[in-house]
């Protein structure tokens, strides 16, 4: 049984991924209807799916702000309390300034309508009504796929994620993840090791740094990849933001992958997100008695996709994604690193991406004097595709693997 067979308790959107390419392009919003979205959206105790549903009733947000406290109310289904937010947010220009930050800061404010707004994403059931973003223009071709995980990742969860990001990068397909420490960090640097296709979807408005260690990975992320928040100019990172944002990692993604998690994960939200879409969702397996990967192995057990490296999930998702794996114009499932020399190819051929080797063991095997060894080794480290772990044991970096 697959992630995609289950019946789920939650409403799924009525679009279908088929139905993505008959869609006709939109204009482009003007911008009076934009902030006439955030004042909406800024009124007290409404959501994106009622500001939607308010919008539908009136044609556009801008006539909606032009109906009296009556209609408002009748029409609209707004309560009392909420009008008067409404018309205090309007007084106050408060769609007018965030559109005016937005663009000091040299980001735009995204509406359903809007030809760069995700396709995926329209699909979803509670897609958010408008979207801040900072950076590269998002992918058009929704070939994306969301890697999540723990924040306090171990070492090969880290390495994992990092392998799966490049990875994907390499084949033309868009990281999706939240800019979290951990796993999410992880993804983010491996795709940006590469081309840098790589979304960020923040639990906090798109100005806000957060976490402060990721200070350096959300400058990068600027240079090649996109920054993107569903909420306000300057909202802060609270805990009830985050679900939120996981469903947009989900909805912006054909899979979903969990590399390391918990039981108690929010990474099990977003792939909950992910299957309640029919979208495919993906784990990689775990030590059984490992706390760390109590998620991933509850996964499993549901019935989700087993992967180990970017080739497992590519090939999964090669039909999909529009992939031809293999073959002079495919993407070769297990790229060798360029330019090694003859000794260093001999030695990085016998090294493993998971099971490490002792030095004086990897010596006995190829029958070579040690200092001669580790200069290999060291050179190899240099290069980027071995790994030296304590207690003189090496290994092959994943990541550098395709």
């Amino acid at each position: 049984m697959t992630s995609t067979d289950r019946t789920h308790d939650l409403p799924i959107g009525e679009g279908s991924l088929d139905e993505l390419d008959e869609q006709s392009e939109f204009e482009r919003a003007p911008d009076d209807e934009r902030a006439a979205v955030l004042s909406l959206l800024k009124a007290s105790n409404i959501g994106a799916s009622t500001v939607r549903s308010i919008i539908e009733a009136f044609g556009s947000a801008r006539a909606a702000l032009t109906a009296n406290d009556s209609t408002l109310s009748s029409v609209g289904k707004l309560k009392e309390d909420a009008i008067r937010s409404l018309r205090e947010a309007v007084g106050d220009g408060f769609g007018e300034k965030q559109l005016e930050m937005a663009e000091r800061l040299g980001a735009r404010v995204l509406l359903m309508t809007d030809p760069e707004y995700p396709p995926l994403l329209k699909t979803i059931h509670n897609p958010p009504v408008s979207l801040f973003v900072q950076g590269n223009v998002l992918p058009s071709d929704n070939r994306a796929v969301a890697i999540v995980g723990s924040r306090a990742a171990t070492e090969p969860g880290v390495e994992i994620a990092h392998q799966l990001g490049a990875g994907l990068d390499k084949a033309g397909v868009c990281t999706v993840s939240g800019m979290a420490l951990g796993i999410d960090g992880a993804a983010h640097r491996g795709s940006l090791q590469e081309s840098g296709n790589t979304v960020a979807i923040l639990g906090c408005g798109i100005d806000v740094l957060y976490p402060k260690a990721h200070r350096k990975l959300r400058d990068e992320l600027l240079q090649s990849g996109t920054l993107v928040s569903e909420l306000f100019l300057g909202a802060g990172p609270e805990q009830k933001h985050f679900p939120m944002r996981n469903r947009i990692i989900a909805g912006m993604s054909m899979g979903t992958v969990v590399v390391e998690a918990s039981r108690r994960s929010g990474s099990l939200i977003t792939a909950n997100y992910a299957m309640q879409e029919n979208r495919s969702v993906f784990a990689v397996p775990g030590h059984p008695l490992a706390k760390s990967h109590e998620g991933c192995n509850y996964l499993l057990r549901q019935g989700v996709i087993p992967v180990r490296h970017a080739g497992d999930l590519l090939e999964d998702l090669a039909p999909q994604l529009g992939l031809t794996l293999g073959g002079q114009q495919g993407f070769p499932l297990d790229m060798e690193p360029e330019e090694l020399t003859d000794d260093e190819q001999r030695v990085y051929d016998k090294l493993d991406t998971v099971d490490s080797i002792h030095a004086d063991k990897l010596a006995d095997q190829l029958k070579m004097d040690a200092s001669r060894l580790g200069a290999i080794l060291m050179m190899l480290e240099m290069k980027g595709v071995a790994q030296r772990l304590p207690g003189d044991r090496y290994r092959k970096r994943a990541y550098q693997q395709g």
